[in-house]
């Protein structure tokens, strides 16, 4: 098999610099370096760099159930394979000045082939890095003549890093210098800011900090209100420090309401994921004011002004539901961001979350209803309620309380299922998280009056079985034990009937009479004195 695939490589490599741009060519080039390197095949930068447009989820009859597991786990290949990896990097980039690479970049079949040969080299210059030996101290004629052979390889073959960014980070400065014209012509494109991205993602820290300093720092609250600058913004705060983040934070913090007003909701989202990574608690209180206010200053209106879109659909829209104009799509992409924005909110612990639980208290039972049922990432935000700690200890039994009216509903809904399920799986006492164990069966009451309704659906059928609504008709008792299942075990020790003083009595007679044999000589001896008195 090693062979086969190395023979097809032969095969190929005169068309190389061909194939990069191919519209059918590069998709095979990639398919052979993501086998070659040994990535993870469900690794999501994969997926995108190996599926089409209509991004179908091929399946192969017969496959063993453990293929899943092994398609998201790094692969061992040999180490000709990773030979072979560089041997197309260079031949694939070998007759590419700096105006060729720029083409290319902007190309859309030649950008996903040239970030995956990028992310490749990345890769393995950083296992080089790992794998060699440390150096011994050495004569300064012995060190003199490295450094020339050094230089001498540098010149013979070229990196893909040093040829898009030549001599970074000291050439940041120059803004006429190749390095510098490359990384602000690919800012602001559409097919080149990805690229940028995956150059800020894996580049070393030297280059990143250069960029930073360069091109990132001292703009970057306008960067990430542009349409197309903010994705590669949005890696740039992936890899700051606590001071640097805190920094960018100041500076974007009285454009906040105009990332609400542009639906700029995954801004919003990374910065506040950052600060509670980093554990800038100052500056996540400042996001959290800085958003009640441009929300109209009271966390009551976090969901509904995010989340539900209250206002009535169009006529066109409801006779035409198969066609959906670009106001509908990016309507529906804002409500999916902003429910993202949301959810990510509920997991940080503290005010951010707490006030997320003030606006969902404050719903209704219609508007509830109408989150759980409406998209996939709505109902995400009542799952996430249902497994995060609050410190209104009446928090989930007051939801609950609202969504049981509607029980029928949620079950027979895809999106509104995930939530009905998440209430069972809840435990019935602990810290933090909990729903009392009268509200589980007043829901599951509701759900037997719908079973014949249930059992109609898939979507009922999978809530009738994640809720055991069978052992519930026929064996309550076994029912109750399983649904205590998810308390912590202290409190279902405490719950658990000890027995009565009797039962303790008729324990130890028969404990005192175990092991005796019955004497049949006896029996009649006792019942004729019996029979004399």
């Amino acid at each position: 098999m090693e062979e086969l695939f190395l023979l097809t490589l032969d095969e190929l490599e005169e068309h190389l610099p061909y194939l990069v741009s191919d519209r059918y060519g590069s998709h095979a080039l990639r398919a052979l370096l993501i086998t070659l390197s040994g990535r993870p095949l469900k690794q999501v930068g994969t997926r995108s760099l190996l599926q089409s447009k209509k991004k179908e989820y091929i399946t192969v009859d017969g496959a063993s159930g453990l293929s899943g597991e092994f398609a998201s786990q790094v692969r061992a290949v040999p180490e000709s394979f990773g030979i072979a990896v560089q041997k197309i990097i260079t031949d694939s980039t070998a007759g590419l000045d700096a105006t060729a690479l720029r083409v290319l970049a902007k190309h859309p079949t030649g950008n996903p082939t040239l970030q995956l040969l990028l992310e490749l080299e990345f890769e393995i210059s950083a296992k080089a890095k790992k794998s060699a030996p440390k150096a011994k101290k050495k004569k300064k004629g012995e060190e003199e003549q490295e450094v020339e052979e050094q230089e001498r390889g540098q010149e013979q073959a070229e990196s893909l890093l040093e040829k898009l960014v030549p001599s970074a980070p000291a050439s940041f400065s120059d803004e006429k210098s190749p390095a510098a014209e490359f990384v602000n012509s690919m800012m602001y494109d559409v097919v080149g800011s990805r690229l940028l991205e995956t150059l800020i993602t894996n580049c070393p820290g030297k280059i990143f900090k250069g960029l930073l300093a360069t091109f990132f720092a001292p703009r970057i609250q306008s960067l990430l209100r542009n349409d197309i600058a903010s994705y590669p913004a949005l890696r740039v705060l992936l890899r700051l420090s606590k001071e640097d983040l805190a920094d960018a934070v100041e500076k974007s913090l009285p454009h906040i309401p105009d990332f609400v007003q542009k639906g700029r909701f995954n801004v919003i989202k990374t910065f506040f994921e950052r600060c509670h990574v980093r554990q800038a608690t100052p500056q996540l209180n400042s996001l959290l004011q800085a958003l009640t206010s441009a929300l109209g200053n009271d966390h009551k209106h976090f969901i509904p002004k995010l989340c539900l879109d209250d206002k009535p659909p169009a006529d066109g829209d409801k006779k035409e539901k198969s066609f959906q104009p670009a106001e509908v799509k990016s309507k529906s992409a804002l409500l999916s961001h902003a429910s993202q924005l949301v959810t990510a909110l509920l997991g940080i612990p503290g005010s951010p979350s707490k006030a997320i639980q003030t606006s969902i208290t404050s719903l209704s039972s219609a508007q509830l209803l109408k989150l759980a049922t409406e998209s996939a990432f709505s109902s995400a935000i009542l799952v996430k309620a249902f497994s995060t700690s609050s410190q209104n200890p009446n928090f989930h039994k007051v939801l609950v309380a609202s969504l049981l009216p509607h029980a029928h509903e949620l079950a027979t809904n895809q999106h509104g299922s995930l939530t009905i399920n998440a209430i069972i799986a809840a435990p019935s006492k602990g810290d933090g998280i909990s729903v009392p164990f009268h509200a589980k069966e007043n829901m599951m009451s509701q759900l037997e009056h719908h079973e014949r309704d249930l059992r109609e659906t898939w979507v009922g059928r999978s809530v009738w079985k994640t809720w055991k609504g069978d052992l519930w008709s026929h064996r309550r008792h076994d029912w109750v034990r399983w649904a205590k299942e998810t308390d912590p075990e202290a409190a279902r020790v405490a719950a658990t009937p000890k027995p009565r003083a009797k039962e303790e009595g008729r324990e130890e007679k028969k404990a005192n009479t175990k092991g005796k044999t019955f004497d049949v000589k006896e029996a009649k001896k006792i019942a004729a004195a019996a029979a004399a008195a």
